[in-house]
């Protein structure tokens, strides 16, 4: 099993362990190893992404998805002058559940079961940590109404709360604790829980520690995806069921009973008060 990894400069700083690299000196250069991860099978770095000077692709072999390598190495700049050392670990590609929302509004959940679910002008828990009393985290979807048709419900925005974190995502809205942000700057929540950062149309909010992931777009979709190695996997609650693999189970409400009924399932996740929907605009 051969794992593709990536080192970015200067768009992944998540991945860096000196944050006070000036990276730029380094565009075009090198990456020579000087350690990797079992000592025995070096890995093959390659840079061939000429619109990406500073992208290096390194491909690790013998290892299984999900296991964590580490590489040590040495940048050095395109003239050879300048060099500086580097130490990361990552995680191979790991296969993920993924649960879905969009439109007026489709959900598709982490084992793959479709439903359709208007209901009111409201908030709704899609996802949360059921295993404690305490949630540590819990995915909101605010449903609004469309401009077109005051009767359509659309998707217009994303709540995570994650321990002491609030953030929201939605048109011309991107907040961290309350604080508006710059969704295009990769940033890192201040107790290094959280990772956000901006991709191809795709705001992507994801945990470092619990290994689940949220992505907004303002074309009025989100992802919520769990990797298979998450302590979370198969704990999980809400509109987007519980990702255990199995789809007959997936309609359970808070009440632990199931439905087929989605007007009925999807109402049991209501947030009370519909906390939160006054703060996002329809669209």
């Amino acid at each position: 099993m051969y794992g593709l990894s990536r080192y970015i400069l200067p768009r992944a700083p998540a991945l860096r362990q000196n944050s006070s690299i000036d990276f730029s000196y380094f565009t075009g250069g090198t990456l020579r190893v000087t350690g990797f991860a079992d000592g025995q099978t070096p890995p093959e770095i390659t840079k061939k992404h000429e619109s990406e000077p500073g992208l290096f692709e390194v491909q690790y072999g013998g290892f299984k998805d999900c296991d964590i390598v580490k590489l040590e190495g040495v940048l050095v700049s395109a003239d050879n002058v300048k060099e500086t050392a580097i130490s990361f670990s990552t995680n191979l590609e790991c296969p993920c559940l993924e649960g879905t929302g969009q439109g007026d509004p489709h959900y598709r959940t982490l084992d793959g079961v479709k439903l359709t679910y208007q209901g009111e002008h409201c908030s709704y828990v899609v996802s949360k940590d059921c295993q404690n009393k305490t949630a540590s985290f819990e995915i909101i979807a605010v449903h609004g109404s469309s401009l077109h048709d005051g009767q359509v419900r659309r998707i217009i925005g994303t709540v995570v709360k994650a321990g002491k974190h609030i953030i929201m995502a939605g048109k011309g809205l991107t907040t961290l604790d309350g604080k508006q942000i710059d969704r295009k700057k990769t940033l890192m929540s201040p107790d290094l829980e959280l990772l956000m950062y901006f991709q191809d149309g795709w705001f992507t909010i994801q945990s470092i520690k619990q290994r689940w992931f949220v992505q907004w777009s303002d074309e009025r979709r989100f992802k919520f995806g769990i990797h298979a190695d998450s302590l979370v996997a198969k704990h999980v609650c809400g509109i987007l069921g519980n990702a255990d693999g199995t789809k007959n189970n997936d309609m359970t409400m808070p009440n632990k009973a199931k439905t087929k009924d989605h007007n009925k399932f999807g109402k049991s996740w209501q947030v009370p008060g519909c906390e939160y929907t006054d703060l996002f605009a329809d669209f």
